[in-house]
């Protein structure tokens, strides 16, 4: 009786945290439960029909469970649904997931889901789904799963994800032509670009990351529409800068940076107009350098893309190109005044 009671006590617990603790062994079972605390099909499925299974599958069946009335929760479930392509008559809690199978509702995982435990047993048990935000939710709870290699991270949203390589392909090679521009004369097409655009691309990057900072302070739930899965990347551990700062706030400040270098090489002469388009170069290509990097993580090491980070980082890969005229021209006048005084000794 002592230790069915703990073992309700571990199934109810609170958000993200395992069901039980077990040190497991092959084969074993690795499910998902989705729940709602005032849900009544769901304490069904808590207090009475998982406990004898625990019990009697023990070590070989490990359940995880996830709260759906919390920020971290909702974004999971969602995670799934769009990752597993979970059809719409089946949304809803509670909501069992093991392997590529899922039971909706009680009555489904008290019919249907011993029968699977036992057939999957047979065959070598099941890992964990894969879907964005799980792996890191597992790591934070503190149960031992092997990590899933790049491929299964890019596979868990792979429609963001796909999305994800393509933009750092063009990040690439935007960096690339970049640093070849300083050493060349400028393309008439760079040239040809009205100088109001730099401008304007700063304050929609500004505006991106002010409202990625936003949702941070606030812990508000970024906005995605459906198309990506923002709130995992914002949930993982990589969404802070050496654990401090946000991405957001890092965006703000570089945003900033760019600008008031902007600001200075379009209002001054001489020197400080080639400064500024030195520094104006510097903080661009440092920026897009951390796009690349950042936009690498999304899809090999978080398994989820953000589509407002996608956006920044598309706009950096526009912002730096257009400060290789300005930084060319600082460099060649740098070099002509340096020659002036041998030239008249």
């Amino acid at each position: 009786m002592v230790h069915r009671s703990s073992l309700l006590i571990a199934l109810s617990c609170f958000l993200l945290l395992p069901a039980f603790s077990v040190q497991a062994k092959q084969p074993t079972i690795n499910a998902v439960l989705f729940y709602n605390p005032s849900c009544g099909q769901c304490t069904q499925v808590i207090n009475t029909i998982l406990p004898p299974l625990i019990v009697k599958y023990n070590q070989s069946l490990l359940i995880f469970t996830i709260d759906v009335t919390r920020g971290e929760g909702i974004s999971l479930y969602q995670a799934a649904i769009a990752a597993l392509g979970i059809p719409q008559d089946q949304q809803s809690v509670p909501l069992m997931i093991a392997g590529n199978k899922v039971f909706s509702g009680s009555d489904s995982i008290q019919n249907q889901f011993p029968a699977f435990i036992d057939q999957s047993l047979s065959q070598g048990g099941t890992v964990w789904p894969v879907f964005p935000g799980l792996a890191d939710a597992l790591t934070k709870a503190g149960l031992a799963t092997a990590p899933p290699n790049p491929m299964d991270k890019f596979l868990a949203d792979q429609p963001a994800n796909s999305l994800a390589v393509i933009v750092l392909a063009g990040l690439i090679l935007s960096l690339i032509g970049s640093i070849l521009f300083t050493f060349r004369a400028t393309p008439k097409s760079l040239e040809a670009i009205p100088e109001w655009v730099f401008p304007v691309l700063l304050v929609i990057g500004l505006g991106v990351a002010s409202y990625l900072t936003y949702t941070e302070i606030t812990r508000s739930e970024v906005f995605c529409g459906g198309i990506s899965h923002c709130q995992a990347v914002q949930d993982s551990q990589y969404s802070k800068v050496m654990g401090v700062i946000s991405i957001g706030e890092f965006g703000v400040i570089g945003y900033c940076c760019i600008g008031l270098a902007w600001i200075i090489h379009r209002f001054s002469q001489g020197s400080r107009k080639e400064i500024a388009a030195i520094a104006m170069f510097g903080f661009a290509i440092f920026g897009l350098s951390f796009s690349i990097y950042l936009t690498f993580l999304e899809p090999f090491v978080i398994g989820a893309s953000c589509l407002w980070c996608l956006s920044s980082a598309i706009l950096m890969g526009l912002i730096l190109p257009l400060t290789t005229g300005p930084v060319r021209t600082a460099i060649l006048e740098s070099e002509t005044a340096s020659k002036r005084p041998s030239a008249q000794t």
